[in-house]
């Protein structure tokens, strides 16, 4: 506990000061509705005018993350197809830029993502400025559609999301929300150029309180198999299904090539 403590101080010494990784709300007025229509499979809720925390590319590199979950007992099949995802950022107003998400499994202990390597990334589909936030900055809602519907299989994830180009400072920060009803917060950062390499809890990077942060997933029961769905694999299937698909395409062009040499032979004496 006693180097939990130090890690702020630690971080300033690096040259990444605790104050750069956050950006505090500074304006009047209350915090934003409610996500309209609210999250079919997951609301974490809109930010809610407190704060909000490094996450971007870009050297200045920083990941802030919060967990879901995909759970529905009247879901017979176990699984869940993903058809929209919004989340609530914050942005420097002088570097606009488009958001993205990356979605990461739990690593089974339901208290960290089980890597660094997101199972899925997606760029915005659009992004709405909400209003003025901190110091030069403002509050945005992005939309994250996929082409075709994310299929998963019930259970937890993190969801990180993030400035796409980001910059030599912070300049791209997750809200932070109350969360889901009767979900611990325990949102998680990962900086490292401050110290923090790997996933941290916020609270112990950036000090109390313990954060959660502002998103909400949309979707529905995958009743059966489709072709308009994508299946998320993990980096093991994804590479083996890769590797198989290369051989079968190898295969296929060694018998065409046998057939059609052997159609091209004339008529033997």
């Amino acid at each position: 506990m006693r180097l939990l403590s130090m890690l702020p101080f630690l971080a300033a010494m690096l040259g990444t000061g605790i104050s750069d990784l956050r950006q505090d709300f500074q304006q009047t007025g209350s915090p934003q509705p409610a996500f309209g229509p609210p999250g079919s499979l997951w609301d974490n809720d809109v930010s809610n005018a407190t704060t909000s925390v490094a996450s971007q590319d870009g050297q200045s590199f920083a990941r802030a993350a919060d967990d879901f979950l995909l759970d529905d007992p009247n879901c017979s099949s176990g699984r869940f197809l993903v058809h929209r995802i919004r989340l609530h950022m914050v942005q420097n107003d002088s570097t606009p830029q488009s958001f993205a998400i990356e979605i990461y499994n739990d690593d089974g202990t339901g208290q960290r993502p089980d890597s660094f390597a997101p199972i899925v990334t997606l760029t915005e589909t659009s992004q709405t400025e909400l209003g003025p936030f901190g110091p030069f900055t403002s509050l945005y809602e992005a939309e994250f559609v996929p082409a075709q519907p994310l299929a998963l299989p019930g259970g937890r994830y993190w969801l990180a999301g993030l400035g796409t180009v980001g910059g030599n400072n912070f300049l791209n920060f997750f809200a932070a929300s109350n969360g889901a009803l009767g979900q611990p917060a325990n949102a998680l950062v990962r900086v490292p150029q401050a110290g923090f390499s790997d996933w941290t809890p916020a609270e112990d990077a950036l000090g109390p309180p313990s954060l959660h942060f502002a998103f909400a997933v949309d979707g529905g029961c995958q009743l059966s198999a489709s072709a308009e769905e994508i299946p998320v694999l993990s980096g093991w299937s994804a590479m083996l299904l890769a590797a198989g698909l290369a051989a079968a395409a190898a295969w296929g062009l060694r018998d065409c090539g046998e057939r059609t040499s052997g159609s091209s032979r004339g008529p033997t004496s």
